[in-house]
């Protein structure tokens, strides 16, 4: 993209990378830390002493781990090739190294045809998106640049949306984008004028605005920091993204470096504006819009999907990957319950949950949702978000505050095995939209009661860090309470109610997942209808004769029920967690009753205890570097078909890139990591690498009895340092 468009240099910079020197004296939001508010300012979390959280202990005394490769695949940016092109065919083009003449259609179609990449390592954005989804009113692209020379207009012109019978619209130019004259009859060129952004990094055209931030103005089509008389243009862009005004925007003026080369407008008497680089002693305006008032959205009037539910159903795969032939496959969907014999003996439990028989059992109702359902518009659901594990997609989740997710318990099974992220502000998961952001989760943590037999309790809270950017894409759902339930909050809502599962869940029993966020509506019955769901007091929905459901890959995500007194505010009543099928006839899905677990959900939340087991750090695949900052799987590598952005994943393959490690079984302890990490823990270490030498073994129950002893040993090891202390 950089090589391609060279007048963008610098926008893919990471911001915070590029900035973080330059405003030094504060956080990485760049506000000094005494100006943020409770509501997003950073628990004080005393993640270093040796104060053992529960879910430690528990998780410490039931695990057996295979060793993993903890080296990450990394690769080198792509590399000059000399070029030596042939001549070929008509409706031809030549690779760059002359080994092969590919057809025009196939040149930068995301799957990869040339042996040096040169067929997709230079392509646009818009070349990237599949062809329905051109000009379909959302922007797929950074810089909005699939929906550039729509309706008749030129390709670097925009559509004012105002089709007339010949189907063509009005144009508009950068040049008149927010140039204080209405080019537009409907003054599409002249809204959303204002944004607020974490740094004063150069913002592309259609840049999505915060709900703090400093404050800029865009002007003939460049964005300007804000200098002076900023109160109009911050009001409105805290109006456009959180809604009704209560209180005014708190507004300061923050210094900043005097050698950072910053552009600014202002208005000067009567209204005039103009633009300079300096700004009253190298200066810079930091607004906080008021508090989001929870499970409210602001519907975007410059992003409306011209929906096609026919073309979305065919949707899958990764942008273009649909059009090419590939195995199915499904990840994290609704659990299947499993009811053993009560007799077992603990320890033969213990072994059979970990064995595949029963992961292939609980695979049988994993299965994920929103069958029946239609796409979703653009910021319909602002708190949903897609939750990957190893860099494919793997769950749903819902955000609760800036600082945390909640998903289903299922979704987080041996969670240190596993590196996760989240996607939020997403509404495709195979596009490269500019609303969409990606969050590492620093900690899980799983309710105690959680039961992978019955599934009951089937809930869990994922923390990212930093914080998420609340604004119109990304907001957080209300929790049960009478305020926003009604006076039966804790039971309802009541049958009948018409609520909505939200998900990228597969569309039909055993389908693929798409790719674009659906939604279906359902109806509470007021009975479960089998008894391990009514003993664990679960929310059970859907139709008596089917047809609408949620699928795989919807497990973990909200079934959201409207404020019978504010019909304009959602809470989440339920998490998708299992159900026999999608869709089937007299079968319900069934959802964790999550007004049950408000207590046990605002304690963790507010805790400044964590604990030490934490999901992997590092993105055990390799991470893109343009379009979307994600994390992708080892075997999406050098598979010839392209994900990210600019190719990067494609680019440098060799044997070696694609050859697997031989995977050792060993016992390990997730207490490892912070064990070593302690400076005084040298015997504990000593320990764990004297202890940890087992491999192979064939005795399972020996595995066990190791493990279970070893631990106790960490565990009384840890405790005796922290007195010590």
């Amino acid at each position: 993209m950089r090589q391609s468009f060279p007048e963008l240099e610098g926008v893919y910079d990471n911001p915070q990378l590029d900035y973080q020197s330059q405003v030094s004296p504060y956080t990485s939001r760049h506000v000094p830390s005494s100006y943020f508010s409770p509501y997003n300012q950073d628990r004080e979390v005393d993640a270093h002493k040796h104060k053992l959280h529960p879910q430690d202990v528990e998780i410490a005394m039931h695990f057996v781990e295979p060793k993993h490769n903890k080296d990450s695949t990394s690769k080198d940016a792509f590399s000059n090739t000399s070029v030596n092109e042939v001549e070929c065919p008509v409706g031809m083009i030549s690779c760059s190294d002359g080994s092969s003449c590919v057809d025009e259609k196939d040149w930068c179609d995301g799957k990869v045809d040339c042996s040096d990449v040169s067929d997709e390592a230079r392509c646009t954005c818009k070349s990237r998106v599949d062809v329905s989804r051109i000009c379909d009113g959302y922007f797929d692209c950074p810089f909005g640049e699939d929906e550039m020379g729509c309706n008749g207009c030129s390709e670097n012109a925009f559509s004012c949306e105002d089709v007339n019978m010949n189907a063509r619209s009005t144009c508009y130019s950068k040049e008149q984008r927010c140039n204080n004259i209405a080019d537009c009859p409907n003054h599409k060129d002249e809204i959303e004028c204002s944004m607020l952004a974490p740094s004063l990094h150069k913002k592309p055209l259609f840049a999505v605005s915060n709900t703090e931030g400093f404050l800029h103005r865009n002007y003939k089509g460049n964005w300007y920091a804000v200098c002076n008389n900023p109160y109009m243009w911050a009001h409105d862009a805290c109006r456009r993204e959180t809604g009704l005004i209560i209180r005014p925007p708190f507004i300061q003026v923050l210094p900043i470096d005097p050698l950072i080369k910053v552009n600014y407008i202002s208005t000067a008497p009567g209204g005039l504006v103009h633009t300079t680089n300096e700004c009253l002693n190298s200066s810079a305006v930091y607004v906080t819009c008021p508090d989001l008032l929870c499970g409210t959205r602001m519907l975007t009037s410059s992003q409306l999907i011209k929906e096609d539910a026919a073309i979305e159903s065919r949707l899958f795969g990764r942008n273009k990957r649909f059009l090419f032939p590939y195995r199915a496959m499904f990840y994290g969907g609704r659990a299947k319950r499993y009811v053993p014999n009560q007799n077992i003996k603990s320890d033969m439990l213990f072994k059979y949950l970990n064995s595949a028989k029963f992961d292939e059992s609980r695979r049988k109702r994993a299965e994920g949702r929103v069958v029946g359902g239609k796409p979703s518009q653009p910021t319909a659901w602002p708190w949903t978000v897609a939750l990957y594990r190893d860099g494919m997609f793997h769950c749903g989740g819902v955000i609760i505050n800036q600082n945390w997710i909640m998903t289903a318990a299922h979704c987080v099974n041996k969670f240190w095995q596993h590196y996760y992220e989240v996607q939020v502000g997403m509404l495709r998961r195979f596009s490269f939209s500019p609303q969409e952001q990606n969050y590492r989760i620093t900690h899980v943590i799983v309710n105690q009661n959680y039961n992978q037999e019955s599934m009951k309790n089937d809930l869990s809270l994922l923390r990212v860090k930093p914080g998420i950017q609340f604004s119109r894409w990304a907001r957080p759902i209300c929790l049960p309470s009478p305020e926003v339930a009604g006076s039966d909050w804790m039971w309802g809502p009541p049958a009948g109610t018409i609520c909505t599962a939200v998900g990228w869940g597969a569309t039909e029993e055993r389908g693929p997942d798409p790719d674009h966020m659906r939604e279906v509506e359902i109806p509470i019955w007021e009975n479960c209808k089998h008894e391990e769901d009514q003993s664990g007091k679960e929310i059970c929905a859907g139709f008596m004769a089917g047809g609408k459901d949620a699928c795989q890959g919807d497990s973990g995500g909200p079934l959201l029920c409207r404020n019978p007194m504010n019909t304009q505010q959602w809470y989440v009543a339920g998490i998708v967690s299992h159900g026999d099928g999608c869709g089937r006839k007299d079968e319900p899905g069934v959802y964790t009753r999550v007004s049950l677990f408000v207590p046990w959900i605002k304690y963790h939340i507010t805790s400044k205890r964590l604990p030490i087991i934490q999901p992997k750090q590092e993105c055990p695949g390799f991470r893109c570097d343009s379009g979307i900052l994600k994390c992708l799987p080892k075997k999406r590598m050098c598979d010839k078909i392209i994900d990210c952005l600019d190719g990067e994943d494609e680019l440098n393959c060799d044997i070696n890139t694609l050859l697997e490690p031989n995977e050792k079984i060993s016992i390990q302890n997730p207490l490892t990591r912070e064990i070593n990490e302690n400076s005084n823990g040298n015997k504990s270490k000593e320990i764990i690498n004297n202890s940890l030498s087992i491999e192979n073994s064939t005795e399972d129950d020996d595995k066990v009895t190791t493990a279970k002893t070893l631990v106790t040993t960490l565990v009384d090891e840890l405790i005796s340092e922290s007195s010590d202390s």
